[in-house]
């Protein structure tokens, strides 16, 4: 009967030869007219054990090709995978009476996973192919930078490629220390410098000039300190977060093979800025005293 030849193909070792014993008992049930849902159970067994054993097949083709970076490869080897995974979706699960008994659910989570894995592995690289003619990263690729970041730390959680995820990280930190570079070099401030006999009204006060924070005790100093508060004008700061940011992005930069031209452009500027510090700092204590002897 159907039911035995279920049971007979489940212990058996060949599942071609198991296909074909199932096909040939379904047969000789038909003909003999026998139960008709036994049969459908046998049909879809036997209908499973074949979308299962093109599944190993596809599977094992796709192991040999990963990992997928190209379109081309995704259609050629990943389609053929997702595509069997839906059709033995769509037949269902068999319960132990139809002589299924869910065995072929560890080659679906395998196929599934490896699906999974090259579907990352191919957007990581799609990326990657989509930021590798930038020439110098600006704001403008920040966008695909972000995706990216995010393909990679997902990738990571996959267990994706490491020739793949390695690679595009280095790329990934090439383009970081490139952005934050860019950004660095025009976030840096012009500052007046101190200059003998400056006009009336040439520094403004809270943008050139810093100011004592007027604590309760003031025109004293606060008690607990015993010295007065001050607040550095908006350059000074402003110049001092510009030099930690070229600093900062030269050393993200460092060994990254960064754009040539962007990082000889962040070392001139951190050499002025850190001139016009020094300038600053000195005009900013007299300033300070200036403002204490009022």
């Amino acid at each position: 009967s159907p039911r035995g030849a279920g049971l007979l193909i489940a212990g058996s070792g060949s599942s071609d030869d198991a296909i074909t014993t199932l096909g040939n008992a379904i047969d000789d049930a038909k003909e003999w007219a026998l139960n008709s849902e036994l049969i459908n159970q046998a049909e879809k067994l036997c209908s499973r054990l074949e979308l299962s054993q093109d599944l190993r097949n596809e599977i094992g083709t796709l192991q040999g090709a990963m990992p997928v970076i190209s379109q081309t490869d995704y259609v050629q080897y990943v389609l053929p995978v997702e595509r069997l995974l839906e059709e033995l979706d769509g037949v269902g699960q068999l319960g132990a009476a139809g002589g299924g008994g869910g065995m072929d659910r560890p080659l679906q989570q395998l196929g599934k996973d490896i699906v999974l894995r090259c579907q990352i592995e191919f957007w990581i690289s799609t990326l990657v192919a989509r930021l590798k003619d930038v020439v110098c990263a600006t704001d403008a690729h920040e966008h695909d930078m972000k995706k990216l970041k995010a393909a990679i730390q997902k990738g990571q959680a996959l267990r994706a490629s490491e020739e793949v995820v390695d690679g595009a990280m280095t790329f990934l930190k090439r383009l970081d220390g490139e952005l934050i570079l860019s950004r660095a070099i025009v976030s840096v401030p012009t500052v007046k410098l101190p200059k003998d006999e400056p006009e009336p009204g040439y520094y403004v006060e809270g943008v050139d000039i810093g100011h004592i924070n007027e604590t309760e005790e003031y025109p004293l100093p606060p008690i607990d300190t015993a010295t007065y508060i001050w607040q550095n004008s908006t350059s000074y700061l402003s110049l001092l977060e510009a030099i930690e940011a070229l600093k900062n992005g030269l050393s993200m930069a460092d060994g990254t093979g960064a754009n040539n031209d962007v990082i000889t452009n962040a070392k001139a500027k951190l050499s002025k800025a850190e001139k016009d510090m020094k300038l600053l700092d000195a005009k900013d204590q007299i300033d300070k005293q200036a403002a204490i002897d009022i």
